[in-house]
């Protein structure tokens, strides 16, 4: 999918760093395997790579496991997904799950989850192809 055709950004839409508009090409990976708990959090440029960086653990709970009206933590969501968001068509499994981006996603087989953290945005259309809370719009200009 072209830079320009994204219509869903599956992720924070403010950079964390300069409070700006998100671009889907500037990115960070978290993984905390450990916990089972993976995202991407996206910038408004690389230069704000390191400065996030800096941040983690606590800037994914921030961006995507705090209320925004609270400010309390909360749980992950489980989509409950029924078919892998990988493997097309295929059952996903109860027990084979993490939780990405404040989500709960289950998979079909456990090598499904690499193949769909290699880059997730295919795998969460196919999951919520017409959620309103991830509808996205890129900035005019962008300073990457």
């Amino acid at each position: 999918m072209k830079a320009e055709e994204i219509t869903h950004l599956y992720g924070n839409h403010i950079c964390p760093v300069m409070d700006d508009t998100v671009v889907p090409e500037s990115y960070v990976d978290y993984r905390d395997a450990e916990h089972n708990t993976f995202a991407r959090i996206y910038l408004c440029c690389d230069g704000c790579q390191e400065k996030t960086i800096e941040s983690f653990p606590d800037l994914y709970y921030k961006l995507y496991r705090t209320d925004k009206d609270s400010g309390k933590i909360v749980e992950a969501r489980d989509l409950q997904n029924k078919t892998c968001p990988v493997m097309e068509g295929e059952p996903a499994s109860p027990h084979v799950a993490i939780e990405y981006n404040g989500m709960i996603i289950h998979f079909h087989h456990s090598e499904c989850v690499e193949a769909f953290l290699a880059d997730p945005e295919p795998g969460m259309r196919r999951l919520l192809p017409d959620a309103k809370e991830f509808e996205y719009e890129r900035p005019k200009h962008a300073h990457n």
